[in-house]
This record gives C-alpha cells, structure tokens and sequence, in this order.
C-alpha cells in the first residue's frame, strides 16, 4: 500500500513537471514568434481591431533598426535610479521584446510583454518595467548626446501586452491605469496574418 502511495505521488510530480515544462515551451515560442512579428514590421498601415479593449483603428507598424529581449541588470544613470527608488523596481530588468528606431536623433521605442495569460498583477509588473527601460534610454541618449534632458526623453510608442489567450474583461481597468494596451489571441492573429506568418491556435 506505501509502495502504491510513493508511486502515484512520483507519478504525480512527473505530470506536474512535464505540464510545466510544456507552459516553459509554450511561453519561450510565443516570445520568439512575437520577437519576429515585431522585426518584420515595415512602416505598413493597417486597419484593424488590434487591442483587445479598443475598438478598430488604423495602425502604422513602424520599421525598427534593433528588436530584441531587453536585460539590464543594474542601473547606471540618474534618471534610472530615481524611478526604481520611487517605483520600487528590483533588478535586473528583463522585457520580452523592446524596439527602437532613431528619428531626427531620438529614440523611439515599442516595448512589449508576452506572456500566456494577463490579469492585473502581470499588467502592473509589465508597466514598472517599461517605466525602467524608457529611463534607460533617456539616460542612454543624455549620455550620447550630451543635450537637455528634454531633447533626450525618448517616444515611448506604445506599451503592449501580447498574450495567446483571450484578454478577460475584468483586465480592462488595469490595463488603461497603466496605460498598457493589450493584445489577446485574436488580435495576434490579425497581424500574424497580415505578415503572412503562422497564427496562434484558438
């Protein structure tokens, strides 16, 4: 009977790890497909309802020169450390895809968390995190270009939230508190399509 109760307990944390490891799987593939979903943006107009809790729009994917994951493990200038002191932002800082592109000498940036699911939590810990990464760039462009700080801001154009699973209702309040737009499964799909590339299952 013990022997019985050992093996079903060990059969049970195999499916748990394996369920796991499946989500792990899941979640690294949609980070990828979204990474050259971004990069393959081409300055194109599209027309669509694209935000979970907006209605359609026309909207310019902008070209961008540099898309990757974002890792920055400390912060190295002023304005980085006076938002994670005020924001209570740990370190390091990863964001699943951040963008940019130079305009008259700026940077303008698209950054964007990807994720399986949304709720508020996961919306208000993606707007901490965008608020340290337009730091970096402001201090990033201070340092380079040695101008006024409000020359350097960057253009934040836009914070998005990309899950494979339709967007609740109830994330909606969330969302436009932080002013994050998020796009669900359908959303997705409509620019996985429009880019000619494989869509998420419904």
């Amino acid at each position: 009977m013990r022997m019985a109760r050992v093996l079903l307990d060990h059969s049970e944390k195999l499916q748990d790890f394996l369920k796991a490891r499946v989500l792990e799987h899941k979640a690294f593939r949609l980070e990828s497909d979204i990474r050259e979903l971004i990069r393959a943006f081409d300055g194109r107009e599209i027309e669509a309802k694209i935000f979970a809790f907006d209605p359609s729009e026309r909207l310019v994917l902008n070209r961008y020169t540099k898309v990757g994951r974002f890792v920055h493990n400390a912060p190295t200038c002023e304005e980085e450390r006076d938002y994670a002191e005020e924001h209570e932002v740990i370190y390091p800082v990863e964001v699943d895809v951040v963008a940019e592109r130079e305009v008259a000498g700026r940077y303008h940036i698209l950054i964007t968390e990807v994720a399986l699911q949304v709720d508020g939590f996961g919306l208000e810990k993606a707007a901490k995190k965008a608020g340290a990464v337009e730091a970096y760039y402001q201090g990033k462009s201070k340092f380079e270009a040695s101008e006024s700080r409000a020359r350097c801001k960057p253009v934040v154009e836009g914070v998005w939230f990309v899950t494979s699973q339709k967007a609740e209702v109830n994330c909606e309040q969330a969302a436009r508190k932080f002013g994050i737009r998020v796009i669900d499964v359908d959303g997705s799909n409509l620019l996985f399509k429009a880019f000619g590339m494989r869509r998420l299952p419904q």
